[in-house]
């Protein structure tokens, strides 16, 4: 009885650790996403200054100079919908500032602006 009580301790203590060393990464992916990142094993190139923080602070309508400021240059510029069935977000481009080298599993993370202001922000855990 002793000993499953302190397996139960040490797992809540662990789960509270992790939450709150990875607290802005959690809000952006979700918890599934962090328990499935232990299994999957995440292959997440960032652009250099990119932080999870910082991603985080992204809010719709801020200007493309406040994203650059909070993250920094992307890894690159990629027009989500120049082919897709949104002809009305066909201006749209992407500032993505993550990649998997390794075509796998990865913690996307892209900025959508128009007209120099955000419209969409994509942050989740990506499987392939």
């Amino acid at each position: 009885m002793k000993k499953k009580r302190f397996f139960i301790i040490a797992i809540i203590l662990f789960i509270v650790f992790a939450l709150s060393y990875a607290s802005a990464r959690v809000r952006i992916d979700g918890l599934m996403a962090e328990l499935s990142a232990l299994l999957l094993s995440p292959d997440t190139n960032y652009s250099q200054d990119y932080t999870h923080e910082g991603f985080d602070q992204i809010t719709e309508g801020m200007s493309e100079q406040e994203v650059l400021e909070l993250i920094g240059e992307p890894l690159k510029l990629w027009n989500p919908y120049k082919y897709g069935f949104h002809p009305e977000k066909a201006d749209y481009y992407a500032f993505v500032y993550s990649e998997s080298p390794t075509f796998t599993h990865y913690r996307l993370r892209q900025v959508i602006l128009e007209d120099g202001i955000v419209k969409e922000i994509r942050g989740y855990f990506y499987v392939d």
